[in-house]
């Protein structure tokens, strides 16, 4: 399934996010700033009902950081080597823009009927017309398909290994475990585990962060030598990964890109599917949405690198190393304490990111399906939780890299189809900043 990340796709990729940043004049310098006081409350004031900017940012980083960041940055240095985290740089930097229009659009074309009904697929369906409705129908079931691969069980996986590396566990015996408490939230409707996960999200990403820093900062003075060795071995005309196997300048860029679209989502559309009040502003939402990229693609990523390479323990990380990687960088700079660190993050951060990517395979069930054996989805959803446990990493990377590959297609075409849409409304976007009616609530009905 390697073909499909061929140069094609990554072209098609980078050549999108290029156009958008190009179009929109760089969103990703004039609204960074911005976002941050949206998320913490500056422009907007929220209703008792209402999802704050906030909620929203949280739950949609809680799903690529952690596994994605730390368990894929691991996985792209094992497989393509010190010079995919350049690429990776790249298409974070690339996807905030394609984030930030996948999101607007995303609200700007949400079904007016009922609350909720927001998606690519519904982009497809009430921005292109009826012509364009098979692609809806595909962006739904390769989502279906990524939810069980990507965001079920590869999640699974890496919790399971963590849970053996630290503690001895056998891996079935995690994932039997870890399928009672996904059946409770996704099949009983439990909500409060996944509550207080979610809240102690950010919690985690913050202590992560910090040991990182600490790590890093107490090797300062290599820290020039890494980034050295991250640019050379970016484009240099070969690349020795842990295995010891060369790979080529195409291979390298190759995955790096895919290796930021799996920890960022950028480019798959399903941010866009988080809850929001009806009310959201489109480019309120898309600009908070940028920050998921610069956050787990260019900030945790690259510290998680740095760790790692200051480690070494990458030279000996075999043909391909997940998060067991990143747990063996941190035990061998910090002491046991940093793998426990990654054991508990692992497991946190699994569940939430399983939770989460219940709730979008669920919509895209819906608007495949309707309400139709609903149960029956989630029941297999669940019990799938266990293939974590059974299936090889490898085969998992193949398989899920191969259908985000693909789910990238339609929606990247939506939006450089949809793009001018909202032109017009960052424009007026940007007249309410300056003549401060933004802080009014009246901004929502735009």
């Amino acid at each position: 399934m390697n073909y499909i990340w061929d140069l094609p796709l990554v072209i098609f990729f980078i050549g999108t996010g290029v156009f958008l940043t190009l179009y929109l004049l760089f969103p990703q310098f004039r609204f960074c700033y911005h976002a941050v006081r949206i998320i913490i409350g500056r422009y907007v004031k929220q209703t008792d009902k209402e999802i704050s900017s906030f909620q929203t940012f949280t739950q949609a980083i809680s799903t690529p950081i952690g596994l994605g960041s730390v368990a894929g940055v691991a996985i792209a240095i094992s497989t393509g080597g010190p010079g995919s985290i350049f690429w990776m740089w790249v298409a974070g930097f690339l996807g905030m823009a394609i984030k930030m229009v996948s999101v607007s659009l995303g609200i700007i074309f949400r079904d007016p009927t009922f609350n909720g009904l927001i998606g690519p697929m519904y982009t497809i369906k009430n921005g292109l017309g009826k012509k364009f409705y098979p692609l809806a129908l595909i962006y739904s079931l390769l989502t279906i398909c990524a939810a069980f691969s990507a965001g079920n069980i590869f999640q699974s996986n890496q919790m399971s290994k963590m849970l053996e590396v630290s503690t001895g566990l056998p891996p079935y015996i995690s994932s039997i475990i870890f399928v009672i408490v996904t059946g409770l939230v996704v099949i009983g409707g439990i909500t409060k585990i996944r509550t207080f996960v979610t809240k102690i999200a950010p919690l985690l990403v913050v202590s992560y962060t910090l040991l990182s820093l600490w790590v890093i900062f107490s090797h300062i003075t290599l820290v020039p030598k890494y980034f050295d060795l991250i640019i050379s071995y970016a484009f240099g005309a070969k690349a020795i990964i842990g295995g010891g196997i060369g790979i080529s300048f195409r291979q390298v860029i190759a995955h790096g890109i895919k290796r930021a679209v799996f920890s960022n989502e950028a480019g798959l559309g399903n941010a866009a599917m988080y809850d929001r009040s009806f009310e959201t502003n489109p480019i309120q939402a898309g600009i908070v949405g940028m920050l998921g990229p610069l956050i787990d693609t260019i900030i945790v990523s690259t510290i998680t690198a740095l760790v790692i390479l200051m480690s070494n323990s990458w030279h000996s990380a075999g043909p391909i190393a997940g998060i067991e990687l990143t747990a063996a960088a941190f035990k061998n700079t910090v002491g046991i304490g940093g793998e426990y660190m990654i054991t508990a993050m692992a497991v946190l951060f699994a569940f939430s990111t399983i939770v989460t990517w219940s709730e979008i395979g669920q919509k895209s069930y819906e608007f495949l399906f309707g309400g139709r054996f609903i149960v029956l989805f989630k029941l297999l959803f669940t019990i799938s939780v266990f293939g974590g446990s059974y299936f090889g990493l490898q085969k998992i990377i193949n398989v899920s890299d191969a259908i985000l590959g693909l789910i990238l297609i339609p929606n990247l075409l939506v939006n450089l189809l949809l793009v001018s849409k909202i032109v017009s409304k960052l424009q007026k976007y940007k007249c309410d900043i300056k003549a401060e009616r933004i802080k009014s609530h009246q901004i929502h009905k735009t």
